[in-house]
């Protein structure tokens, strides 16, 4: 809890450092504070987008990623706005430019927003390669319209200020977020409760800053200040959405499985009636279950030094460790360790652990057949008792049957003789 505040209290002063920052350069130079506002926000949609584009494969949201390709653009709209804006002396031919791309960027942004919602049911965005070449032909035809054809409306006119147009179309693009707002919170059960939050404020933010954007007079006035806060502060909450859905839960997912797994794992081999070991590739044991925990215990009690592979099988039996780090071995028989005098028959499997074409370490298993030993000595014991008994039996019979034989035979040669005379 208290280190969740501190990160808390951190973030906010970094954020009080960014914001109170770009304030002082406005006061200092509208023109300075205006490129580090937008060269901020393309830095954000050119992240955005690679890490939309890199995780593709594991964003369960077709939306996060639509949104994350449309960023790049919009970010590279952004980009040429930043870069004619009056005072940067990059296009002389005409000092509005950047009002026109701002138009365009906010159209491009709020109708991405709004149409990437109809992506959230999917779980993945089948044709990402189709909806680059998507937005990369209405970014050429938006920069033809404005640089080369020059048919594109005019937004701003010095000394008056806005056109009709421009107002028009900023409560236009609001009308588009909204109806973004109302299709995310149609779709809300498509999202994470955290990341439907933070899409939800980036939209409210984006709408507040076009609302600033309908009222100013002068490209350097206050309310384009306050505008360019919001805008800043809808990139970097749809930034946090990508973040989290895109890094931190497929991570926090994949760790949380793979500590399933590895729970899972312990308990059922605590389970085997079995001896599971695991070892590096000294013979070192670094992993072992409860059955072999307790020939551990017993084996301990009179070797307390660091345990070894080696040291539970027969005693010197270099072989059988040369063979275990070798090759694969099924049911070899040999015996193991329980104290300094007791020794048990066991069958040792095992197999080399690889790590890119490396022996690193050996994986196995020890079970003790000592009772089988057991059965198969009482085994031998009964049939060779029964042997000699057989032995005996007949022995002690053969005399007897030999007299019931000659007597038989006395009383049928008697019959015969009877019946000739």
């Amino acid at each position: 809890m208290g280190k969740h505040l501190i990160n808390k209290a951190g973030y906010s002063v970094f954020w009080l450092f960014i914001i109170g920052g770009l304030y002082l350069s406005s006061r200092y130079n509208y023109l300075l504070f205006h490129s580090l506002i937008e060269f901020f926000s393309i830095t954000v949609s050119v992240t955005i987008f690679f890490i939309t584009w890199n995780t593709r494969k594991i964003i369960s949201n077709g939306y996060l990623v639509f949104i994350g390709i449309a960023y790049l653009f919009i970010g590279g709209i952004d980009l040429l706005h930043a870069l004619s804006y009056k005072g940067m002396n990059i296009f002389t031919d005409y000092d509005y430019y950047a009002n026109q791309l701002w138009i365009g960027g906010r159209f491009m942004e709020s109708i991405s927003l709004f149409a990437g919602i109809f992506f959230a049911k999917k779980k993945e965005l089948k044709h990402p390669h189709l909806t680059i070449l998507g937005f990369s032909a209405a970014t050429i035809l938006l920069f033809a319209s404005i640089f080369i054809w020059k048919n594109f409306p005019v937004c701003f006119v010095e000394g008056l200020g806005q056109t009709e147009f421009k107002i028009i179309s900023e409560y236009i693009i609001c009308g588009i977020l909204a109806a973004g707002i109302g299709a995310l919170v149609y779709r809300r059960k498509k999202f994470d409760e955290n990341i439907f939050l933070l899409l939800l404020f980036s939209l409210v933010f984006t709408i507040a800053a076009e609302l600033f954007f309908t009222v100013y007079t002068d490209n350097y006035g206050f309310t384009n200040l306050i505008g360019h806060y919001f805008k800043l502060l809808s990139f970097y909450l749809i930034y946090r959405a990508i973040i989290k859905t895109g890094l931190s839960e497929p991570y926090r997912l994949l760790f949380r499985e793979l500590k399933q797994s590895e729970t899972r794992f312990r308990e059922l081999s605590d389970l085997l009636p079995i001896s599971v070991f695991e070892t590096d590739v000294s013979g070192r044991i670094v992993y072992y279950n409860k059955s072999l925990e307790e020939m551990f215990r017993l084996y301990a009690a009179s070797h307390p030094q660091e345990l070894r592979i080696q040291d539970l099988i027969k005693a010197g039996d270099t072989e059988i460790l040369s063979m275990m780090r070798e090759k694969r071995i099924q049911g070899l028989e040999s015996e193991a360790a329980m104290d300094i005098n007791t020794k048990i028959p066991a069958l040792i499997s095992s197999t080399p652990i690889m790590d890119d074409d490396i022996i690193s370490g050996i994986r196995g298993l020890i079970i003790d057949i000592s009772r089988q030993k057991e059965q198969e000595k009482l085994l031998k014991e009964s049939n060779r008792d029964l042997e000699q008994f057989a032995y005996a039996v007949s022995h002690d019979l053969k005399a007897p049957l030999h007299t019931m034989s000659g007597f038989l035979g006395l009383i049928g040669e008697n019959q015969r003789k009877s019946g000739k005379g």
